[in-house]
């Protein structure tokens, strides 16, 4: 028996915006998850932890050598901004830290929302695997006439460096096109698990987290001035 319990993590959240957000994002969103209730208690409801950011800096330190790393503090403001923004959170400020709350952790980490997709995709696979037994030959036939008759393939087709530059231009962002072409080339132009479909898509999921992450480290630089102001008063 394994110790600690488990979540449940869905596949769908590969297609999320939480998937293109800063890694420090994603590894909070996780450790948020990790350390919530997973049944009620007398202080905190199932779905629910109380934390600091002091408590996530030191739990999810690591070590380059023996030199111990951690993130800052506006690494924590961040993530929980984009989370709350996202209704991925709510939070709640107290005495004695924070209380986060998961949104939809119900949803989310209840098994049996899992069990009907199991069975369908059991039945699912087994009539396509029957289909394909039977399908099969026709299908390699009916391929071998498009190819014939020379009709191109449907499919995605990687941008080339100018026609992201044009697009970029187009829209007059800052989206760095030859940062964008190697992300994905090392990625072989997938999206999570998923071949990517559209790169203008990509394009513009960039431009939307570049403009979200300058305004996030803005509010952050104008708050910590404040501060600062207030501190010398």
């Amino acid at each position: 028996m394994i110790k600690g319990g488990y979540i449940l993590q869905p596949r769908q959240v590969d297609e999320s915006d939480i998937f293109n957000s800063p890694p420090h994002v994603r590894e909070i969103w996780l450790y948020l998850i990790r350390m919530a209730n997973h049944k009620d208690n007398f202080k905190l409801k199932r779905g629910q932890l109380l934390t600091s950011y002091s408590k996530i800096i030191n739990d999810l330190s690591w070590y380059v050598g023996y030199r111990k790393e951690s993130y800052k503090k506006h690494h924590c403001e961040i993530a929980m901004k984009q989370l709350t923004k996202r209704h991925m959170i709510t939070t709640a400020k107290t005495t004695r830290g924070i209380i986060v709350t998961i949104c939809k952790y119900e949803l989310y980490q209840n098994p049996k929302n899992y069990e009907t997709d199991s069975e369908n995709d059991n039945e699912t696979t087994m009539k396509l695997q029957s289909n394909d037994t039977i399908n099969k030959n026709d299908k390699n036939d009916k391929n071998d006439k498009k190819n014939k008759e020379g009709k191109p393939k449907k499919g995605f087709t990687p941008p080339s460096i100018d026609e992201v530059k044009k697009y970029c231009q187009e829209r007059k962002n800052k989206v760095d096109p030859d940062r964008f072409i190697n992300f994905y080339e090392s990625k072989g132009w997938m999206v999570g698990k998923n071949k990517m479909k559209s790169w203008q898509a990509a394009v513009r999921n960039w431009e939307n987290r570049d403009s979200d992450n300058k305004k996030d480290d803005k509010e952050i630089i104008k708050q910590a001035f404040k501060n600062q102001t207030y501190n010398r008063v």
